[in-house]
């Protein structure tokens, strides 16, 4: 069985490799590279001051799906708009709601399955920034 540190080293090498792109309009039908496959990013945080991951969902082009919640954030901390349009929404896949220590464990997981050919590209509408800093903080094991 791979260590952690194994995981985290290979998966901080596929991101170094992936490439990432804020999409301002994910529907575009800008011409594309037929050699790159997109992934579609979608997170939600607490809020945009020290915030904390609350669920993040990604899609494939090539039908490949991600979505994990993390069961712990404060809840406190959420903004007025999430806690009226985002919360309400979760719990929906009962089985994809983990504590995240576990997010931190799965989320690399999948990233690391994902073929390395043809080259996959992360598309972002926005909070790229705050998902960097949100793996970050789950691989030193604080709580996103």
């Amino acid at each position: 069985m791979e260590s952690r540190r194994g995981r985290t080293a290979a998966y901080r090498k596929l991101l170094n490799e992936m490439q990432l792109v804020t999409w301002p309009n994910p529907c575009s039908q800008s011409p594309r590279s037929l050699w790159k496959i997109r992934y579609f990013v979608d997170t939600e945080f607490t809020d945009f001051l020290d915030c904390q991951l609350i669920s993040v969902a990604i899609v494939g082009e090539d039908g490949r799906e991600f979505y994990g919640e993390c069961s712990d954030f404060d809840r406190r901390q959420c903004s007025a708009f999430v806690r009226e349009a985002a919360l309400p929404q979760l719990g929906q896949g009962p089985s994809r709601s983990m504590p995240s220590v576990q997010l931190r464990d799965e989320l690399p997981a999948w990233l690391l399955a994902v073929p390395a050919k043809p080259k996959p590209i992360l598309c972002f509408h926005a909070h790229a920034e705050l998902l960097a800093q949100s793996i970050n903080r789950l691989e030193q094991g604080k709580l996103a």
